[in-house]
């Protein structure tokens, strides 16, 4: 099914740009995590490059990503229309949402995204298990990304702590 999503989406022989974007939750500055990137941080990266690239997939939990990023770019961009994706700063993890399946949905739909990550030419992230898992996707296949940048902007060294 991953295999085949990927196909319908950006099959073919087009050099294509990956971008994580992780939005919700991280919005909360949880003490010991990952300071949050802005999605105009993000956007400011891509259009430095984007010119080298066909399409631009973004891989995001966050609904206002999405939108911002086919305000931006059009056509250019996308992603996995099916994703379920959240809004504001609760993360996706601790969603409800009346859909069968739909915790199991969750995990399918970001192994999706880090698979179809890890096969496209360049990565554009932050800090995030999803933009680690998929260079290590990368590397497992013997590649390299063309382009690479992880936005890091260090670490929250207070803010309210993460409880699941």
């Amino acid at each position: 099914k991953i295999t085949m999503d990927y196909e319908n989406l950006l099959g073919g022989s087009i050099k294509v740009l990956g971008v994580h974007h992780r939005g919700t939750d991280y919005k909360k500055a949880y003490k010991y995590h990952p300071k949050y990137v802005t999605v105009e941080e993000k956007i400011a990266e891509v259009e430095s490059i984007e010119e080298d690239y066909d399409r631009i997939f973004l891989a995001t939990d966050d609904r206002e990503a999405g939108e911002l990023f086919r305000n931006r770019f059009g056509s250019k961009v996308c992603f996995y229309e099916d994703v379920y994706r959240g809004e504001g700063s609760v993360s996706v993890a601790f969603s409800l949402d009346g859909r069968e399946n739909h915790k199991y949905l969750l995990g399918l739909e970001v192994l999706r995204d880090v698979y179809t990550l890890s096969l496209c030419e360049g990565l554009i992230a932050g800090i995030s298990q999803v933009a680690y898992c998929a260079q290590i996707m990368k590397k497992g296949m013997g590649e390299e990304f063309s382009y690479f940048k992880i936005i890091d902007k260090g670490i929250n060294v207070s803010g309210p702590i993460f409880r699941a």
